[in-house]
C-alpha cells in the first residue's frame, strides 16, 4: 500500500508541479518581462514554491486512486474480515500525509522564500528587457509614480567604470509627475535621456537602482509656468524593493522574527518612518532654531568649513515661510560670515527667511537662508542685492539622534512631542499659532499612520505564520480524506470518489488563503477563519470514517 501509495503521489505531484510552474511563468513571458530562455529557468525556480499548492492535492488524488483500488478489489472487505482494522488500513495514508506535512511546514519557512527571492531576482535583472519592451508597444512605463513614455529605445553596452548592468538610450521623452490628487504636479519633455540600471543593497534587501539623466529639457509646473534648463540634468534616483522581499509572505521564519522586531525592514513602514523621521527632525531644528536666538547668535556651519553667525530677535512663520525678525533696537538683520581661510565677511539684511530641508543620506536637517536687502558695512555705499546661503548645518546637529530611532521609537518621540507641546515662540500672533497647530496635526496624523501601518504589518506576520502550519495541517487531512472516501465509495468511479474529497480539500485550501487577507484588517476573525478550514476538513473526514466503520 505504501509503495503503491507513493508511486502514484510522485507521478501525480510531478505532472501538477510542471503544471502551474508553466503557468506561473506565461504572464511574465507574455508581458515580455522574460525572454524565453529565461522563461525556463523562472520555470525551473517556480517549481518548488508551487510544491506547496501541488503536494496536498497530490497526495489527495494519490490516496483517492490507491485505495479505491484496494477497496474495489475487495482487498479492504478481505482485510476487515481478517481482523485487520480501518485504522490499520489507514496508516500508510496517515504517514504520507504527516511526511508531507512536515515537509511543506519545512519548506513554506525556509525553501520557498528563497526561490521566491530568486525568481524575483530574475525577473528585476531583466528590468531593462521590460523598459524596452513597453516602450517599444507605445506603452507609458510607470516608474515608481513617475510616468514615461518615449518615442524609441536603444540597448546599448553599460559603463563598465560606472558598475550599471544595464544601459538605455530614450529618444523623444515625456514624463509626468502626478499629484496626491491625481492631476498632474508636473511634467518634462526632453529629445534624449541615458538610463542606467544597477544592482544595490538597502536595508540588507536586493533592490534595483534606476538613474536617468537628461540633455536639456522644458518642464511646466503646477500652474503652467515653463521652465528651461541646458545642458546635462540627472534627476533622482528610482529605487525599486524588490516585490517579494518586500512581503511577508515570503520571507523565511527567522526574518520575519526579525522583521517582527524590526518592522521598520518592510517598504511601506520604513518610507512612513523616514516621513515621520523628517516631521520630528524640523520641528526639534525650529525649537533649536529658536532657542540659540533666544540665548545667542545661531551658528551655522558648512562642509568647506565656513561657519555663518546670525544675530536675529526670533522667529515668526509668514505665508512665505519662516522669516527671521530683527534684535530688539536694531533694523536689520546681522550676519558673520567667517570662511575657512579665517577672512570675516559682515552683512546686514533688512528681510531673512529660513527654511530646513531633511538630508536621509546625512540624517540631518540643512537650513537655507534667503535674504533681501543685503548691504556689507565695510562699504562706503551699501550696495542692496538678494543673496541666498544653503547647506547649512547646525553644529552638533541636535536631530541626528532621531534617524536612529526605530518605528516604534519614533511613534513614542512623536505622541510625546504632541502632549508635551509648548507652543511656538512668537505665540501671541495668529501665524505662529496657526504654523504651530499645523505642525502639530501633521505629526500626530503621521504617527497614527505609522502606527495603522506597523500594527498592520504585525498582523500580516501572526497570519503568515498560522497559514504556513494551517497548509500543511490541510494536507495532512487532504490525504486522509481521499483515502477514507475511496474505501466508503468503493462501487463509484475513481473519478466521482476524488471530487467528493477534492472540492472540500479546495474549499479549505482557499478558506485558509482568505483567513490570511481577513487577518490583515481583523486577526481573530481571520485566524478563526484558518483554522476552522482545516477543522471542518477535519470533521468531513471523521464523518465519512465513522460511516465507513459502521458500515
Amino acid at each position: 500500500m505504501m509503495r503503491e501509495l507513493w508511486r502514484l503521489l510522485v507521478l501525480s505531484a510531478s505532472v501538477l508541479v510542471v503544471s502551474v510552474a508553466f503557468a506561473a511563468a506565461v504572464r511574465p513571458l507574455a508581458s515580455g518581462e522574460l525572454e524565453p530562455a529565461s522563461a525556463l529557468k523562472f520555470m525551473a525556480l517556480a517549481m518548488p514554491p508551487m510544491m506547496q499548492f501541488a503536494l496536498p492535492f497530490a497526495a489527495g488524488f494519490a490516496a483517492t486512486i490507491c485505495y479505491h483500488r484496494f477497496a474495489s478489489e475487495n482487498e479492504a472487505t478481505a482485510a476487515s474480515a481478517g481482523g485487520v482494522s480501518y485504522s490499520a488500513l489507514l496508516a500508510p495514508a496517515a504517514f504520507t500525509g504527516l511526511i508531507l506535512a512536515t515537509l511543506l511546514a519545512g519548506m513554506t519557512n525556509l525553501a520557498i522564500p528563497w526561490f521566491f527571492g530568486r525568481m524575483e531576482r530574475l525577473v528585476s535583472r531583466d528590468a531593462a528587457q521590460i523598459l524596452v519592451n513597453s516602450i517599444e508597444r507605445g506603452e507609458t512605463v510607470n516608474l515608481e509614480g513617475m510616468l514615461i513614455h518615449a518615442d524609441r529605445v536603444h540597448r546599448v553596452e553599460p559603463d563598465e567604470e560606472q558598475g550599471a548592468f544595464e544601459r538605455l538610450i530614450l529618444e523623444g521623452v515625456i514624463a509626468i509627475n502626478p499629484g496626491e490628487d491625481g492631476l498632474v504636479e508636473s511634467d518634462m519633455t526632453t529629445e534624449r535621456a541615458d538610463v542606467w540600471l544597477y544592482a544595490d543593497q538597502l536595508d540588507g534587501d536586493d533592490v534595483t537602482v534606476v538613474l536617468m539623466r537628461v540633455s536639456g529639457f522644458v518642464s511646466w509646473a503646477r500652474d503652467g509656468s515653463p521652465q528651461f534648463r541646458d545642458g546635462e540634468f540627472e534627476m533622482e534616483p528610482i529605487v525599486f524593493p524588490h516585490g517579494f522581499r518586500d512581503k511577508p509572505k515570503y520571507m523565511t521564519a527567522w526574518q520575519l522574527l526579525q522583521l517582527k522586531e524590526r518592522p521598520e525592514k518592510d517598504g511601506a513602514v520604513r518610507r512612513r518612518t523616514q516621513e515621520l523621521a523628517q516631521l520630528l527632525a524640523k520641528t526639534r531644528a525650529l525649537d533649536v532654531i529658536r532657542n540659540r536666538l533666544r540665548e545667542d547668535a545661531l551658528v551655522f556651519q558648512r562642509d568647506e568649513g565656513d561657519t555663518l553667525s546670525v544675530h536675529a530677535g526670533g522667529l515668526t512663520h509668514e505665508t512665505r515661510g519662516w522669516r527671521l525678525t530683527p534684535e530688539s533696537g536694531a533694523d536689520s538683520i546681522e550676519l558673520d560670515w567667517r570662511l575657512a581661510n579665517g577672512e570675516l565677511r559682515l552683512q546686514q539684511a533688512q528681510a531673512a527667511w529660513l527654511s530646513i530641508d531633511v538630508d536621509l543620506q546625512r540624517a540631518g536637517v540643512l537650513v537655507t537662508l534667503e535674504l533681501e536687502q543685503v548691504a556689507t558695512p565695510e562699504t562706503e555705499i551699501a550696495r542692496r542685492v538678494a543673496a541666498r546661503h544653503g547647506a547649512l548645518m547646525l553644529p552638533g546637529d541636535p536631530t541626528d539622534d532621531i534617524f536612529g530611532l526605530g518605528a516604534r521609537g519614533l511613534v513614542a518621540l512623536a505622541q510625546r512631542r504632541v502632549e508635551d507641546w509648548a507652543g511656538e515662540a512668537g505665540a501671541d500672533e495668529q501665524e505662529s499659532l496657526a504654523a504651530g497647530a499645523a505642525q502639530r496635526n501633521e505629526i500626530a496624523a503621521a504617527g497614527a499612520e505609522l502606527t495603522d501601518r506597523v500594527e498592520r504589518l504585525e498582523r500580516q506576520i501572526v497570519a503568515t505564520w498560522h497559514e504556513r502550519f494551517a497548509l500543511p495541517a490541510a494536507s495532512f487531512v487532504m490525504t486522509i480524506t481521499g483515502a477514507v472516501m475511496a474505501m466508503r465509495l468503493r462501487a463509484a468511479m475513481p473519478l466521482t470518489v476524488f471530487l467528493w474529497s477534492f472540492f472540500p480539500a479546495l474549499a479549505s485550501v482557499i478558506s485558509i488563503s482568505s483567513g490570511q487577507n481577513v487577518a490583515e484588517d481583523n486577526l481573530p476573525l481571520g485566524l478563526a477563519l484558518i483554522w476552522s478550514a482545516v477543522g471542518a476538513l477535519a470533521l468531513y473526514a471523521g464523518i465519512v470514517f465513522l460511516s465507513l466503520r459502521r458500515h
